[in-house]
Order: structure tokens, then C-alpha cells, then sequence
């Protein structure tokens, strides 16, 4: 890793940053909960599923007014990226008209670079929001719910033909 060299907190940062992308990939639990209710029948078992209250109600509206914008944004987005491409395309057509590298002059394209990624992780991650992708909607029940575990806090079993999928908003 001579790239990281003399960041070890970045080094860090990008190891912690990997640990919890394969945690969160891999559903790991520090703690495991215990079931909170009965396991149920075998007959039953087949045709149930858990929802839990949907949880962090600013999150999911900060996801939804971002989402509206999205086209805006996007259109933003990709305005930066061809003014990097044409900063980068300056700078490489100064280093060949010199005949010479000279790392300095690179600094400006590979920061403009840098927040270019790091701006698109942080709007793809803020447009969606943790309940985007298990949000359902209960037959006959009011409120907002998503899909869970049995073992999660405040599980309760549904009919799987009573859930439609939720709203994506």
C-alpha cells in the first residue's frame, strides 16, 4: 500500500469503511437477538412474514425530498464531471506540451476527482434511504412497515398474501 503511505488514518478509514460494507452486505450482528415470540407451525411458517414499524421517519423524508430533485442533481452532477474531464484534459496537454511530468500540476484534477466519487457515494447513499428498498404496505393496517426478521425488536407475522410492496415515493 505505498499509495497510503504516511496516512495511516486513512488507511484506517478505508479499512473501517470496508469492514462495514461487507458487515452490512452480510446481514453480521454484533449481538444476536433472541426470538422475542414463538417460532411458528410448520404450516403456517411458509406463508408468513415479519414487518417491523418503519424506524427513522426524518431519514426516509430527507431520502424523498432529495429524490425529487434527482434529475437536478444528476444534471449538476454530470456538469462536474465534464469540467473535470476538460481540467484533467488541460493539465495532461500542458504536461505533454512540456515533455515533462510534474506531479504539482496534477493536484487540482485528482481532488476535483476525488470529491467527484466521494460526492456521488454520499447523494446515492442520502436518495436512499435504509426503508427504500423494504418498505410494504399491510392490507388492513395503517402506518408505514418494512420487512424484517423475527428476531428484530417489535416483529410481528403477517399473511404473506396480505403485503403489497411498498411505496417507493
Amino acid at each position: 500500500m505505498d499509495i497510503m503511505k504516511g496516512r495511516p488514518f486513512l488507511t484506517i478509514l478505508t479499512l473501517l469503511g470496508i469492514a462495514i460494507i461487507i458487515a452490512a452486505m452480510n446481514d453480521f450482528q454484533l449481538m444476536p437477538t433472541k426470538p422475542p415470540m414463538p417460532q411458528l407451525s410448520e404450516a403456517v411458517a411458509g406463508k408468513t412474514l415479519f414487518v417491523c414499524p418503519a424506524k427513522d421517519p426524518a431519514f426516509d423524508g430527507l431520502a424523498k425530498e432529495l429524490t425529487m430533485f434527482q434529475r437536478q442533481i444528476s444534471t449538476f452532477y454530470m456538469f462536474l464531471v465534464m469540467l473535470w474531464l476538460a481540467v484533467f484534459g488541460w493539465t495532461l496537454y500542458q504536461s505533454l506540451l512540456k515533455d515533462k511530468f510534474e506531479e504539482k500540476s496534477y493536484d487540482v484534477p485528482i481532488f476535483f476527482a476525488e470529491f467527484l466519487i466521494f460526492g456521488f457515494v454520499l447523494m446515492s447513499i442520502m436518495m436512499r434511504a435504509p426503508n427504500y428498498y423494504r418498505r410494504v404496505e399491510v392490507r388492513g393496517a395503517s402506518g408505514e412497515y418494512v420487512l424484517c426478521e423475527s428476531d428484530s425488536p417489535g416483529a410481528r407475522p403477517v399473511k404473506a398474501a396480505a403485503l403489497a410492496p411498498g411505496s417507493k415515493r
